[in-house]
């Protein structure tokens, strides 16, 4: 992948994935943007190896744009978890708030400021 701009004006940003393994809870930072060409990476490394009672906090922090196709990504880790387990998003910018919203979704997640709250929520 390179730095230049895509047809939508965007740097071509990939996505990685981190996780960590804190207070019980499964924490995955990503940096970089959730779109159709990252999204595929970003559901496998969600769902890999996840239980139904799972505590899992995703930081958003880093993302700087996400479309339904990162959604759909994060709504199908959620499944798995919301009767049993936890799943929090942290530190979501305004651009990963609005497709929440837009969508229909925000009221189903846990929304904290940072991953220090939402490893508190995850595991409250």
């Amino acid at each position: 992948m390179n730095d230049l701009p895509d047809e939508s004006g965007r740097p071509d940003v990939p996505l990685t994935v981190r996780r960590e393994d804190r207070d019980s809870c499964r924490v995955f930072t990503l940096d970089g943007d959730v779109d159709i060409e990252t999204s595929r990476v970003l559901r496998e490394q969600l769902m890999d190896g996840l239980t139904a009672t799972d505590r899992v906090v995703v930081d958003f922090s880093d993302v700087g744009f996400m479309d339904s196709t990162g959604l759909g990504a994060v709504v199908g880790a959620w499944r798995v978890v919301r009767d049993d387990g936890a799943f929090v998003i942290a530190g979501a910018r305004d651009v990963v708030v609005q497709v929440l919203s837009v969508a229909g979704l925000k009221k189903l997640f846990t929304l904290e400021d940072d991953v220090d709250r939402a490893v508190a929520a995850a595991t409250a």
